[in-house]
C-alpha cells in the first residue's frame, strides 16, 4: 500500500527524512509556496535522507549528480523554480 504525501521546499538544498522506496511525483506552487508531491509506503520499514535542491531560472548551481525532478512557476507566472534531487545522476 502506498500513500501520496507533500512537503514544502525552501530555495537551496532541502534534507528530507523519507521512507525507503519513495518516489518523487511532481512540483508546484500551493498557495505561494513551492511544493513537491510524493508517493510512499503506509508501513515504512526504515527511513532515509534525501536532499532535493530548488533555484530558479539564471541561478547558478552544481549540477553534478543532480536529477531533474521537475519545473514550476509561481502563481503570477513572474518567476520559475527548478527542482532537482541532490546524489542522483541523470540519466
Amino acid at each position: 500500500m502506498n500513500v501520496i504525501h507533500k512537503v514544502e521546499l525552501a530555495p537551496g538544498t532541502n534534507v528530507l527524512r523519507l521512507p525507503l522506496g519513495t518516489e518523487f511525483l511532481s512540483v508546484a506552487m500551493q498557495r505561494g509556496a513551492p511544493t513537491l508531491w510524493y508517493r510512499r509506503p503506509v508501513f515504512p520499514p526504515t527511513l532515509e535522507e534525501r536532499a532535493v535542491y530548488l533555484t530558479g531560472t539564471g541561478h547558478e548551481f552544481p549540477e553534478d549528480d543532480y536529477k531533474f525532478i521537475g519545473t514550476m512557476l509561481t502563481e503570477d507566472q513572474n518567476f520559475v523554480f527548478h527542482v532537482f534531487e541532490i546524489g542522483q545522476p541523470q540519466g
